[in-house]
């Protein structure tokens, strides 16, 4: 286990009360494993601050009430298409682990709890294509004989003590955006299978599901090559792919 520093240390003690309690409801064995998580797995990780994200989570879950708990800490594996350009014509292996899915009335929610510093658009886009991953893979593990559209959502835990921003973020990644960023996660897989491309390590790495992938000169989670409605204005329309040089090269080859 690489436990992080001590923001995400704190971080992760409040997502293990935050899945237990989403699990049975029950606080008081919430925060016990809280302070356990604490004293075996991150001993840096600031526990009365990590407790009280955690009841302030409880707190406006309960006034909230949107939906009902499925799923909590899913682990979801799939395989997705490669490129058309990918040479090795081996398809993409994706394994995760989702924090939380709601159903909804007319919906559900794939949500992803974030510690960091990072809010609305930058936060967005930076982790979209972590999101993308999440929506395709809970509809393609759990939910392919819906009817309901699933889409991705950020609970931001700095955010749970302001009641001036939002409990919930939306990212606007439903099933076909997931399907769009995903290609372009594929092409860019292409690129680095094909040495056409570089990575290079950035303050993601530690956590980002594509290290393994990572060498000099840069990095697929790239969120400037993504283009997606902003939080401040909502838009339901999603823009084409800022991709640059990118396409000069997908032409070449």
């Amino acid at each position: 286990m690489e436990p992080g520093g001590d923001a995400a240390q704190t971080g992760s003690i409040v997502h293990a009360g935050i899945a237990l309690w989403e699990t049975n409801g029950d606080s008081n064995k919430a925060i016990l494993a809280m302070n356990a998580e604490h004293r075996k797995n991150f001993p840096d990780g600031d526990i009365a601050e990590a407790i009280r994200l955690f009841q302030k989570y409880v707190e406006r879950t309960k006034s909230d009430k949107r939906g009902k708990t499925i799923y909590v800490e899913q682990k979801i594996k799939f395989s997705y298409p490669c490129a058309k350009i990918d040479e090795t014509k081996e398809p993409l292996v994706i394994m995760g682990t989702t924090d939380l899915v709601k159903e909804l009335t007319d919906r559900y929610y794939v949500i992803d709890h974030k510690s960091g510093r990072m809010y609305g658009d930058e936060m967005v886009k930076s982790y979209a294509p972590q999101i993308a991953a999440y929506v395709y893979g809970t509809w393609h593990c759990k939910l392919q004989r819906t009817k309901k559209p699933v889409t991705g959502w950020i609970t931001r835990l700095q955010d749970l003590a302001r009641r001036d921003l939002p409990f919930y973020w939306e990212t606007h990644i439903d099933l076909d955006r997931a399907v769009h960023i995903m290609d372009m996660v594929a092409v860019e897989i292409a690129l680095l299978r094909m040495n056409i491309k570089k990575s290079t390590p950035g303050k993601f790495c530690e956590w980002c599901g594509m290290a393994e992938f990572a060498s000099k000169d840069s990095c697929i989670n790239d969120h400037r090559r993504i283009a997606l409605p902003t939080v401040r204005d909502q838009k339901k329309t999603l823009t084409k792919p800022m991709l640059g040089s990118l396409t000069d090269l997908m032409k070449k080859h």
